[in-house]
């Protein structure tokens, strides 16, 4: 994927970028690809989602497994004040 860097962009055009960013919850970046988007009547390519990445890794466990790992990693949710000495 390529970058674009924009130089001498009005002040009234970022306020309104930075407005519509601040409004839908997205980051500048995501606002402006989006916006052009729709100036170009283009859709984004859909990314993958984090569980699609990973999903021959999720719920391979069963509970069994998940108690024993739980009960041996339980010491690392815990402070041992001997450490800090």
């Amino acid at each position: 994927m390529k970058s674009i860097t924009l130089h001498n962009l009005d002040d009234d055009l970022v306020e309104l970028i930075e407005r519509e960013s601040k409004n839908s919850g997205l980051s500048l970046n995501k606002t402006i690809k989006t916006l052009l988007h729709k100036a170009l009547g283009t859709n984004p390519k859909p990314k993958k989602m984090r569980e699609e990445e990973f999903s021959d890794l999720l719920g391979v466990w069963d509970q069994e497994q998940l108690d024993e790992f739980s009960k041996s990693t339980k010491e690392f949710g815990e402070v041992n004040p001997e450490d800090w000495k």
